[in-house]
């Protein structure tokens, strides 16, 4: 008899719990119901790419359907305010929710700039006037910005912009290319430009000794950068002005001029 009344008792409690975790779950839906938006809260990482976009052109694209701030939150689309920030080249992603406080809160992720195609080939010293476009981590390309300009590794060639991105089979191979190049402290700082010719093959505009070194396809690109890195290492420690021109397209071979 005890056990059945202990059995009752504890049913009891759960249908108890269970009517009253329905009934504020049914509150706060009608609150949302009711609920107006209070604030637009933009959230986007504090990374050199933030430069590109301010909390005012994620509002104005936001607000481009008609003014959010004071719209019921029942009839507010985030679905759609998300495509309406992914508009904007410089936004990767964005997912948009609602609180219970009347706020609409939108977190974007930016694209990362890794390089900069620039239209002036071997005058690397005119790059802040040449027009062109960013190469994002991703490979696509987005557009230059009025506000900021990235300081990244630039990349010349009509072959690659009319791959109309990097995010693809024939542009993979110069994404990998420029990853390396960017990842690699060394190379970073000795690559000034990266040049592809009409053929796809890569040059490089060096900034010590300022050599042209023929790369010749982004293949191999390791064993090749570690031959270059050999022969500074053995022949241009001494004198970085000895030649001007390096090829070292062919295996375990560097040609000198």
């Amino acid at each position: 008899m005890l056990k059945n009344d202990k059995f009752w008792r504890k049913g009891a409690k759960l249908i108890l719990g269970g009517v009253v975790f329905a009934l504020c779950v049914g509150m706060a839906e009608r609150k949302l119901l009711s609920q107006r938006c209070e604030e637009i809260v933009v959230s986007f990482p504090d990374t050199e790419a933030a430069a590109f976009l301010t909390k005012a052109d994620v509002l104005e694209q936001i607000n481009k359907g008609g003014p959010v701030l004071g719209r019921k939150m029942d009839l507010i689309n985030l679905a759609e305010i998300e495509e309406a920030v992914k508009e904007n080249r410089f936004v990767k992603n964005c997912e948009a929710k609602k609180d219970f406080s009347g706020n609409l809160i939108v977190d974007i992720e930016l694209h990362s700039p890794i390089a900069r195609w620039i239209d002036t080939p071997g005058h690397s010293g005119e790059w802040k006037k040449a027009r062109g476009f960013y190469i994002s981590e991703d490979g696509r390309y987005t557009p230059l910005s009025n506000r900021y300009s990235m300081h990244v590794p630039l990349v010349s060639g009509e072959y690659l912009r009319k791959l109309n991105g990097l995010d693809n089979p024939k542009g993979k191979p110069y994404l990998d290319l420029i990853r390396y190049i960017r990842e690699n402290d060394f190379w970073k700082a000795q690559i000034n430009q990266i040049m592809v010719g009409q053929d796809g093959e890569v040059s490089f505009l060096t900034t010590l000794g300022g050599q042209v070194v023929e790369f010749g396809p982004p293949t191999g690109i390791a064993p090749k950068l570690r031959k270059l890195k050999i022969f500074y290492d053995k022949v241009l420690s001494t004198n970085w002005n000895s030649y001007s021109k390096i090829n070292i397209k062919f295996q375990d071979q560097v040609v000198c001029e």
